[in-house]
């Protein structure tokens, strides 16, 4: 049963998907720089109207090619690059990292939406305009009772939307300025709706509101960069409900430019100042071991300081450099680095310049396959958490169930071999919500990876996503501190019985720096770990028990 419904939905969303990357044809960015892969790979066209140093948004025919139109998140230009009569005193802004980016309205032909996002901070916060492409001689122009419509405010200057579950609406993703609210939207053909509010991650504030936000091309995960707040993090992203979970901080810094690779497999972050991209292998089944994989792929020793990070319908990366006639490129961003390639000004023109600004796309746009694929169960939450007896409490809701027998909850340590720990029989058919519960009494500490196996009738098998638990040793609890630190920095523990502690320290690249043993004493315990001999810079700092290998700790720190 499950394995016919999905080979039949799969067939018919490839069928619709390749084709919508031909509305990313386009790119008009920077100081009148454009880009047309009409060819596949890039070629530079002039008659842009676009001077910006910032975000920008363009969208072009889903079947054709041909350029629809462009925006700055001020001002709308036609194909012919001439201001839409009504495009003037939309509400972004030329600082903006990502002033705007535009959605097809869904199901109704010859219609957009733009969204647009303020300077940091910005009371005026996210809005949006429609604009009808029958008007104005078939050039289009925005609709004045649309026109800058507001949904909530002060926002940040992220924005990003990916394709909802059901394949025909779109979510529209921002974040409100001075929290750590994200605020999702529904976007469908009757209308704009929500949103869901998701308070997850760090707060938000000041500086931490210019870099890039990018949803996964699956719509499985989201990226941010916050640039001077230094607070790059990860997230699962539920494009059935539109709610945001499990932050996971990244040990980069300074960073601005984020993109997941087309198979969303790998996610890239662009420093703007040291010039650094990383690569981020999001195959591996446990956030320490993600931000373990962190690898250099490449350094622009040439430009001041870079940019956004955005995927072309050819498969490659491209990154924005500030006052280049060039983009740097990384061909096959699929790939483990080094094997993803890095070009330094792969993409080269004369003139017109690259600032900090690429086009923002919907990174659906870019998916490989349909954004979700039917199971017999539609499984609307599973979530595992700790009780106060040190045994995971394990719950999981259906919404409707077609011939289902029964579920099995699996875990692992290692996130490559499972082992079933309950086993529990499904209702089988029901088209109204259903609660289930279990219990997985005294499991093993450290890293635990908990999936639901769900399997029906026929005996096909689907797989939940991955809830990721962790726990140290019992009886102990360890920080360090100060953070950002000079030359020495304090490790602190409350344990009930003594035991060795491995301090490590890595730097950005994943090397070694500094590795200390300290003996933890039995209660609260102070020792003194110095960092003379380290350059200033960002670390990731790893506590770990040497005899069973588990990690008690792991954060980034700052050396002055």
């Amino acid at each position: 049963m499950i394995k016919s419904i999905t080979f039949l939905v799969l067939s018919v969303c490839l069928a619709t998907i390749a084709p919508a990357q031909m509305s990313t044809n386009f790119w008009y960015f920077g100081l009148n720089a454009g880009l047309d892969f009409s060819g596949g790979n890039p070629v530079f066209i002039g008659g842009s109207a676009l001077n910006t140093n910032e975000g920008t948004a363009v969208v072009s025919d889903s079947i054709t090619g041909t350029l629809h139109f462009y925006t700055d998140g001020m001002t709308v230009w036609d194909r012919t690059h001439t201001a839409m009569p009504n495009g003037t005193g939309l509400t972004g802004h030329s600082s903006s990292c990502q002033s705007a980016i535009i959605l097809p309205r869904p199901a109704t032909p010859n219609r957009y939406y733009i969204f647009c996002t303020p300077l940091q901070g910005s009371a005026t916060g996210v809005t949006y305009s429609e604009v009808d492409m029958t008007l104005n001689g078939g050039d289009g122009d925005v609709l004045g009772a649309n026109k800058n419509t507001f949904l909530f405010g002060p926002s940040t200057e992220q924005i990003t939307a990916v394709k909802h579950c059901n394949g025909s609406d779109y979510w529209i993703i921002s974040h409100q300025f001075g929290n750590n609210n994200f605020y999702a939207y529904q976007v469908t053909s009757a209308a704009v709706l929500g949103p869901v509010i998701s308070a997850v991650g760090g707060a938000f504030t000041g500086g931490g509101t210019t870099g890039q936000l990018k949803a996964s091309p699956d719509g499985k995960r989201l990226a941010v960069c916050t640039n001077f707040q230094q607070l790059e993090q990860y997230y699962d992203f539920d494009n059935t409900t539109g709610i945001v979970s499990n932050a996971v901080t990244l040990p980069t810094g300074w960073a601005y430019g984020c993109s997941f690779s087309p198979d969303n497999s790998r996610l890239y972050i662009g420093e703007i100042l040291s010039k650094n991209v990383f690569q981020f292998d999001m195959t591996q089944p446990t956030p320490a071991l993600i931000n373990a994989s962190m690898t250099l792929v490449g350094t622009d020793i040439f430009t001041a300081t870079q940019g956004c990070l955005q995927l072309g319908r050819n498969g490659r990366l491209y990154c924005a450099r500030w006052g280049n006639p060039f983009l740097n490129e990384i061909p096959n961003p699929n790939l483990l680095a080094p094997a993803c390639g890095w070009n330094v000004a792969g993409v080269s023109w004369g003139g017109n310049l690259s600032q900090l600004g690429l086009p923002n796309f919907p990174q659906s746009d870019f998916a490989a396959g349909p954004p979700c694929l039917p199971l017999a169960v539609e499984l609307l939450e599973f979530n595992a958490d700790w009780d106060n007896e040190g045994n995971v409490q394990l719950n999981w809701l259906t919404a409707t169930e077609e011939d289902l027998d029964f579920f099995t909850i699996e875990r692992s340590v290692n996130g490559e071999t499972y082992e079933d720990v309950h086993s529990q029989q499904a209702l089988g058919n029901s088209n109204s919500n259903n609660g289930y519960d279990a219990i997985d009494i005294n499991p093993p500490t450290g890293d635990l990876l908990y999936r639901l196996r769900m399997v029906d009738l026929d005996g096909d098998v689907e797989l939940s996503k991955v809830v990721h638990l962790s726990r140290g040793p019992v009886g102990i609890t360890i920080g360090l501190y100060p953070n950002p630190v000079n030359d020495v920095i304090y490790l602190e523990s409350n344990s009930d019985e003594g035991q060795m502690i491995i301090v490590q320290l890595f730097d950005i690249t994943g090397k070694l720096q500094l590795q200390e043993a300290v003996y933890v004493q039995q209660g609260f315990f102070r020792a003194e770990v110095p960092l003379y001999l380290l350059s200033p810079g960002f670390y990731i700092a790893k506590l770990a028990n040497p005899e069973t290998g588990e990690v008690l700790l792991q954060q980034k720190v700052q050396k002055l």
